[in-house]
């Protein structure tokens, strides 16, 4: 289950877009991380390539103190960007991306700042 994404905004940067916008978590994360396909990242974010991806921390009740959201810009395949990673800011992993497949976070929100064609 993939991000979702809602309250966009567009600026126009140069030759780029920048793309503001609110983030859902997943309702069951993907152990290894979540990926942003081309065509999501086309219909939600209107980039057709992404630069650079900055999450804000997330908050919501699966995490009292939040968690870091980062953007691993590698692509899985040709039809991916790349994946979105959930860190543990709390306990004892702190640091270590959330290990457990199916951990609900469609409770938790946060914000990105995405640049692109």
């Amino acid at each position: 289950m993939a991000l979702v994404f809602s309250d966009r905004k567009f600026r126009q940067c140069g030759n780029r877009k920048m793309v503001t916008a609110k983030f859902t978590g997943p309702a069951a994360y993907t152990a290894g991380g979540e990926v942003l396909t081309n065509a999501q990242c086309k219909a939600d974010l209107g980039l057709t390539k992404v630069d650079f991806i900055h999450c804000e921390t997330i908050l919501g009740a699966t995490f009292a103190t939040g968690a870091q959201v980062s953007f691993d810009h590698n692509p899985v395949s040709g039809s991916t960007q790349g994946k979105f990673h959930i860190i543990d800011q709390t306990g004892t992993s702190l640091g270590a991306e959330i290990a457990g497949a199916n951990t609900d976070f469609a409770a938790c929100t946060g914000r990105i700042v995405a640049y692109g064609y």
